[in-house]
């Protein structure tokens, strides 16, 4: 008894260390609590959730589907952030969303960054011979319409995906091991839930280094709203401007075409998928940080300046 005592002691003080720390449960079990209940809720009903989208908006991908599944995810996320925040003691605000800003100058210069980064893309697209326009696929008055639905379902997208990434889950890790090796880990699980058979590697890489970026953003703007705003209008772009992945999308400007090799044109992946992305993004990052050169992300201005007053981080390192 006396020599299995003390072991036993010493297993149940490792493992309340490796499940608390000073600051109560470890941030790191914490979010992946978090992700596994959100994946659950979501994967629970997606069978239900497509069966319904398909009823009432058809086969394909079109505006209303899109608006509609991402509407559940961001409902998902919203109710079990809210319930996470009150135990935490914390707001919308401090996981990156203040609705204060909603739809703020940070969310249109996002627009603008995210709009420009793909343009600047198809432009080397073409000069490289990797893509074309070809003819109009809308009517006159079809483009407004289809402009406006494909943006509202863009729109949805951003807030969702951003909001389920890089709100709670961002905090929370940046709060457990500081903010670029959190940004890391949200932007691989950002790329793999975008997996397809049909994706090629180059191309989930591609919206890792593309998440990368808006953590950045996120990072020196302090919110949600920029990489909102920038993640709305790339695939605005992609999907319905420049109709470079247009695969079952209904209601596309163009009907365009992609040429010759994948490393430019981006195979069936489109702009997301070619080595200009990756160039493009590191570019963008370097003037970001220029035009931006101050951390406004709450937990990332505790972690840059642990001796000013702006703020005190609690890291997790005992």
């Amino acid at each position: 008894m006396t020599a299995t005592g003390p072991a036993q002691s010493t297993n149940r003080l490792s493992l309340r260390y490796a499940l608390y720390g000073p600051s109560g449960l470890r941030a790191g079990w914490r979010a992946l609590g978090f992700f596994i209940l959100l994946f659950a809720a979501v994967e629970s009903q997606l069978g239900y959730i497509l069966k319904v989208e398909h009823n009432v908006f058809g086969e394909g991908e079109t505006s209303g589907g899109v608006l509609f599944e991402k509407a559940l995810l961001f409902g998902c996320t919203l109710i079990l952030t809210l319930i996470v925040g009150v135990f935490e003691h914390r707001s919308l605000a401090d996981y990156g969303l203040p609705l204060q800003k909603i739809l703020g100058k940070d969310f249109w210069a996002g627009a603008l960054w995210g709009f420009g980064i793909l343009t600047a893309n198809i432009g080397l697209m073409v000069l490289s011979r990797a893509y074309s326009f070809g003819t109009f696929a809308l009517t006159a008055s079809g483009i407004l319409k289809q402009a406006f639905l494909w943006m509202a379902a863009y729109l949805a997208v951003g807030i969702a995906e951003e909001f389920a990434f890089r709100g709670y889950l961002q905090y929370t890790l940046t709060w457990g091991m500081g903010f670029w090796p959190a940004s890391v880990v949200t932007s691989i699980l950002f790329g793999l839930i975008h997996l397809d058979v049909q994706a090629p590697w180059q191309a989930i890489a591609n919206i890792a280094v593309l998440a990368l970026f808006v953590c950045m953003a996120l990072r020196r703007t302090g919110s949600l709203w920029f990489p909102i705003g920038c993640h709305m209008t790339f695939d605005w772009g992609d999907a319905f401007f420049y109709s470079a992945d247009r695969t079952q999308v209904q209601g596309h400007l163009f009907n365009a075409s992609l040429h010759g090799s994948p490393w430019f044109s981006g195979g069936v992946a489109g702009p997301e998928g070619n080595i200009f992305n990756l160039f493009l993004v590191a570019a963008g990052m370097l003037l970001l940080s220029r035009i931006y050169p101050q951390v406004k992300y709450p937990v990332a201005v505790a972690e840059a300046y642990p001796h000013d007053n702006r703020g005190s981080l609690n890291r997790e390192t005992h």
